[in-house]
């Protein structure tokens, strides 16, 4: 199952409809691991050391930060750009598709946008 790390800015409810579905997989929080005022290179870095995909709402200013990483040879292991106008339930059958149809693997170097 893949790993999630929520950034600061992610909508908790989200995470919880997703737990609803798939009880066993992990979504952690920044704030869970000290990262609430980490910067977005921190936060990807830190994703990338410990092996978890991120989730964010920041369509702004972490694709760049992501895109940096890859151009500079650094792992990134998946980033999840979630619209904040995307419905709820809608970004839940989004991730029911994603853990039911790929592998943490099939993320490692994506920036992915949902919709799919």
């Amino acid at each position: 199952m893949i790993p999630f790390l929520a950034d600061q800015n992610f909508d908790m409810s989200i995470a919880r409809g997703i737990w609803r579905l798939f009880p066993e997989i992990e979504i952690l929080h920044v704030s869970e691991i000290g990262l609430s005022i980490a910067d977005d290179a921190e936060i990807l870095d830190w994703a990338a050391t410990h092996g978890y995909c991120l989730l964010t709402h920041d369509a702004r200013t972490m694709p760049a930060h992501a895109f940096d990483r890859l151009s500079r040879d650094l792992p990134l292991n998946g980033v999840f750009i979630i619209p904040v106008s995307l419905p709820i339930r809608q970004v839940i059958e989004e991730f029911s598709i994603i853990l039911h149809c790929s592998s943490k693997e099939d993320w490692i170097g994506q920036v992915t946008r949902l919709p799919l």
